[in-house]
Protein backbone atom coordinates (compact mmCIF):
# COMPACT_ATOMS: atom_id res chain seq x y z
CA UNK A 1 0.00 0.00 0.00
CA UNK A 2 2.40 2.06 0.84
CA UNK A 3 4.72 1.55 -2.50
CA UNK A 4 1.22 2.37 -4.41
CA UNK A 5 0.58 5.42 -2.55
CA UNK A 6 4.40 6.46 -3.78
CA UNK A 7 4.20 5.66 -7.17
CA UNK A 8 0.79 7.71 -7.78
CA UNK A 9 2.43 10.78 -6.07
CA UNK A 10 5.17 10.60 -8.72
CA UNK A 11 2.96 10.43 -11.85
CA UNK A 12 1.71 8.44 -14.64
CA UNK A 13 4.94 7.54 -16.32
CA UNK A 14 5.89 5.41 -12.83
CA UNK A 15 2.94 4.00 -12.42
CA UNK A 16 3.16 2.20 -15.50
CA UNK A 17 6.58 1.50 -15.38
CA UNK A 18 4.81 -0.46 -12.43
CA UNK A 19 2.64 -1.85 -14.30
CA UNK A 20 4.89 -3.15 -17.06
CA UNK A 21 7.33 -4.65 -14.38
CA UNK A 22 3.78 -6.56 -13.41
CA UNK A 23 3.11 -8.04 -16.35
CA UNK A 24 6.79 -9.16 -17.04
CA UNK A 25 6.53 -11.00 -13.66
CA UNK A 26 2.81 -12.23 -15.03
CA UNK A 27 4.96 -13.84 -17.47
CA UNK A 28 7.63 -14.91 -15.86
CA UNK A 29 5.00 -17.15 -13.82
CA UNK A 30 3.02 -18.38 -16.59
CA UNK A 31 6.67 -19.70 -18.17
CA UNK A 32 7.09 -21.00 -14.83
CA UNK A 33 3.85 -22.80 -14.54
CA UNK A 34 5.10 -24.59 -18.01
CA UNK A 35 8.38 -25.75 -16.84
CA UNK A 36 7.11 -27.40 -13.68
CA UNK A 37 4.63 -29.62 -15.94
CA UNK A 38 7.83 -30.45 -17.46
CA UNK A 39 10.07 -31.23 -14.77
CA UNK A 40 7.14 -33.02 -13.08
CA UNK A 41 6.97 -35.55 -15.84
CA UNK A 42 9.89 -37.16 -13.92
CA UNK A 43 9.26 -36.96 -10.61
CA UNK A 44 6.57 -36.02 -7.65
CA UNK A 45 5.53 -32.43 -6.33
CA UNK A 46 7.49 -32.86 -3.43
CA UNK A 47 10.61 -33.57 -4.88
CA UNK A 48 9.80 -30.60 -7.84
CA UNK A 49 8.84 -27.98 -4.68
CA UNK A 50 11.71 -29.09 -2.46
CA UNK A 51 14.19 -28.96 -4.83
CA UNK A 52 12.33 -25.18 -6.25
CA UNK A 53 12.37 -23.66 -2.69
CA UNK A 54 16.19 -24.74 -2.67
CA UNK A 55 17.63 -23.23 -5.46
CA UNK A 56 15.12 -20.16 -4.69
CA UNK A 57 16.30 -19.66 -1.40
CA UNK A 58 19.98 -20.01 -2.56
CA UNK A 59 19.20 -17.68 -5.57
CA UNK A 60 17.39 -14.84 -3.09
CA UNK A 61 20.46 -15.26 0.12
CA UNK A 62 23.00 -14.35 -2.33
CA UNK A 63 21.32 -11.50 -3.61
CA UNK A 64 19.54 -10.12 -0.47
CA UNK A 65 23.33 -10.26 1.03
CA UNK A 66 25.21 -8.73 -1.78
CA UNK A 67 22.54 -5.72 -2.30
CA UNK A 68 20.37 -5.76 0.98
CA UNK A 69 22.67 -6.62 3.73
CA UNK A 70 21.58 -4.12 6.37
CA UNK A 71 18.30 -4.80 5.93
CA UNK A 72 18.50 -8.44 6.46
CA UNK A 73 18.04 -7.86 10.74
CA UNK A 74 14.44 -7.52 11.84
CA UNK A 75 14.04 -6.43 15.19
CA UNK A 76 10.61 -6.04 15.12
CA UNK A 77 9.09 -9.63 16.13
CA UNK A 78 5.63 -8.82 15.07
CA UNK A 79 6.64 -8.29 11.03
CA UNK A 80 8.49 -11.37 11.57
CA UNK A 81 5.86 -13.38 12.39
CA UNK A 82 3.93 -11.98 9.71
CA UNK A 83 6.85 -12.85 7.08
CA UNK A 84 7.18 -16.41 8.35
CA UNK A 85 3.61 -17.08 7.97
CA UNK A 86 3.58 -15.30 4.40
CA UNK A 87 6.55 -18.29 3.78
CA UNK A 88 4.93 -20.49 5.07
CA UNK A 89 1.58 -20.20 2.96
CA UNK A 90 3.30 -19.06 0.27
CA UNK A 91 6.65 -20.85 -0.44
CA UNK A 92 6.17 -24.15 1.25
CA UNK A 93 1.93 -24.69 0.98
CA UNK A 94 1.18 -22.60 -1.83
CA UNK A 95 3.84 -24.07 -4.36
CA UNK A 96 3.19 -27.86 -3.04
CA UNK A 97 -0.29 -27.12 -3.99
CA UNK A 98 0.51 -25.14 -7.11
CA UNK A 99 2.65 -27.85 -8.47
CA UNK A 100 0.51 -30.35 -7.36
CA UNK A 101 -2.68 -29.03 -9.35
CA UNK A 102 -0.45 -27.89 -12.16
CA UNK A 103 1.07 -31.49 -12.47
CA UNK A 104 -2.41 -33.26 -12.05
CA UNK A 105 -5.22 -30.63 -14.15
CA UNK A 106 -2.80 -29.33 -16.24
CA UNK A 107 -0.76 -25.58 -17.00
CA UNK A 108 -4.07 -23.93 -18.31
CA UNK A 109 -6.34 -24.89 -15.69
CA UNK A 110 -4.54 -24.81 -12.88
CA UNK A 111 -3.09 -21.06 -13.74
CA UNK A 112 -6.80 -19.73 -13.93
CA UNK A 113 -7.51 -21.39 -11.22
CA UNK A 114 -4.56 -20.12 -9.13
CA UNK A 115 -5.13 -16.66 -11.02
CA UNK A 116 -7.86 -16.34 -8.06
CA UNK A 117 -5.61 -15.40 -5.69
CA UNK A 118 -6.45 -11.89 -6.16
CA UNK A 119 -10.01 -12.44 -5.20
CA UNK A 120 -9.13 -13.88 -1.62
CA UNK A 121 -6.64 -10.72 -1.33
CA UNK A 122 -9.18 -8.63 -1.92
CA UNK A 123 -11.06 -9.98 0.67
CA UNK A 124 -8.18 -10.27 3.25
CA UNK A 125 -7.21 -7.20 2.57
CA UNK A 126 -10.70 -5.51 3.60
CA UNK A 127 -11.42 -7.46 6.36
CA UNK A 128 -7.78 -7.60 7.79
CA UNK A 129 -6.15 -5.20 6.23
CA UNK A 130 -8.60 -2.79 6.70
CA UNK A 131 -8.77 -1.64 3.04
CA UNK A 132 -12.33 -0.44 1.27
CA UNK A 133 -13.66 -2.17 -1.49
CA UNK A 134 -14.36 0.18 -5.02
CA UNK A 135 -17.12 -0.24 -7.61
CA UNK A 136 -13.98 -1.32 -9.20
CA UNK A 137 -12.81 -3.57 -6.95
CA UNK A 138 -16.09 -5.35 -6.46
CA UNK A 139 -16.97 -5.54 -10.28
CA UNK A 140 -13.30 -7.18 -10.98
CA UNK A 141 -13.94 -9.77 -8.14
CA UNK A 142 -16.83 -10.62 -9.81
CA UNK A 143 -15.34 -10.86 -13.06
CA UNK A 144 -12.92 -13.02 -11.65
CA UNK A 145 -15.77 -15.22 -10.03
CA UNK A 146 -17.38 -15.52 -13.41
CA UNK A 147 -14.19 -16.30 -14.80
CA UNK A 148 -13.76 -19.48 -12.27
CA UNK A 149 -16.63 -20.73 -12.81
CA UNK A 150 -15.81 -20.34 -16.77
CA UNK A 151 -13.03 -22.49 -16.23
CA UNK A 152 -14.00 -25.17 -13.66
CA UNK A 153 -17.28 -26.01 -16.31
CA UNK A 154 -16.83 -29.60 -17.69
CA UNK A 155 -18.03 -27.34 -20.97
Amino acid sequence: MYTFNLIKKTGRQDFLIVVVLALLASIGFGASAVFIKLALKSMKSTTGTFLSLVAGSLILITISIIFYSDELVISNKIVFGWLVLSALLNFLGGRYLNYTSVNLLGVARATTIIGTAPLFATILAITIGSEIITWPMLLGTLMIIFGLLLVISKK
